[in-house]
């Protein structure tokens, strides 16, 4: 765990060559934004290789719902 992430997302978007490509959408604390290469290489060993996301994307906070539930479409929509 990093502490610098306080909430993730993964979304699909459309890809040519696989059809799907996965992003991790991450919402750090203020002022805090982890290094890509680390986040990657941490989840390298704690994940299997076919689940590695792509591309890491940081915002400042995640769209929810009044249940405090991520609303994915609504990420899919800023990062398309």
């Amino acid at each position: 765990t990093r502490q610098e992430v306080q909430e993730c997302a993964v979304v699909g978007q459309p890809d040519k060559e696989y059809g799907e490509r996965v992003n991790a959408i991450n919402f750090s604390q203020k002022g805090s934004q982890p290094d890509p290469a680390e986040l990657k290489e941490i989840l390298k060993k704690n994940m299997a290789g076919y689940k590695d996301q792509k591309t890491y994307i940081f915002v400042d906070e995640l769209p929810k719902k009044p249940a405090c539930k991520i609303i994915k479409r609504e990420i899919n929509k800023q990062i398309a």
